[in-house]
């Protein structure tokens, strides 16, 4: 697990006990050695970190949950909007249609998407840039009305698909009861 962490300075502004300072002692010679910068703490050992057997360990995000540190709600969230941005991703990714009687891949920025949906409310034949992914040759492609209709309803059951995947991941994911169970969901597969 990579952590940017940061490293804790001695506070002179608590008394500490031998034992505390010894600690305060090797957390700083861990912290120069491990090249971590310096903010001021005044608890030791500090938020995020064990110091077990004379070293500071991160914590692992289970034992900042156990430790209330970190909310299970807080990593839901951070689950969540991982699985909006691959969603997003996916519906940026472009759009298969075979609206040229060939199967052509259409770009599906927001852009993109505005424009097709303008060619269709505009209602007449025109260009549209789309790949021929049969050659492999991306041009503006000349278009009926009722081909760019086709293209913009691939592009609709696409994305729609895709929102109701999303939304049923987090679903999934709000109903998990642990940190274990929300690390270990998969929202790489199914789409």
């Amino acid at each position: 697990m990579s952590l940017n962490l940061k490293a804790f300075i001695f506070s002179t502004k608590l008394e500490h006990s031998t034992e505390e300072q010894s600690k305060w002692i090797a957390y700083r010679m861990e912290a120069r050695n491990r090249g971590w910068g310096y903010v001021e703490a005044t608890e030791f050992p500090p938020k995020g970190f064990n110091f077990i057997e004379g070293k500071l360990t991160p914590k692992t995000e289970q034992e900042k949950v156990d430790s209330g540190e970190l909310s299970l709600t807080a990593i839901v969230e951070s689950k969540c909007s991982e699985i909006e941005k691959l969603a997003a991703q996916k519906i940026t990714n472009g759009i298969a249609s075979s609206a040229l009687g060939t199967p052509h891949m259409y770009p599906s920025t927001e852009v993109d998407q505005k424009n097709l949906m303008a060619k269709v409310i505009a209602g007449v034949d025109d260009y549209f840039k789309c790949k021929n992914l049969s050659t492999g040759t991306t041009d503006f492609y000349p278009h009926t009305i009722e081909q760019f209709k086709a293209a913009f309803s691939d592009g609709d059951k696409k994305i729609t698909a895709i929102l109701k995947k999303s939304a049923a991941l987090q679903y999934g994911v709000r109903q998990l009861p642990t940190y274990e169970a929300v690390s270990n969901f998969d929202i790489n597969s199914g789409w």
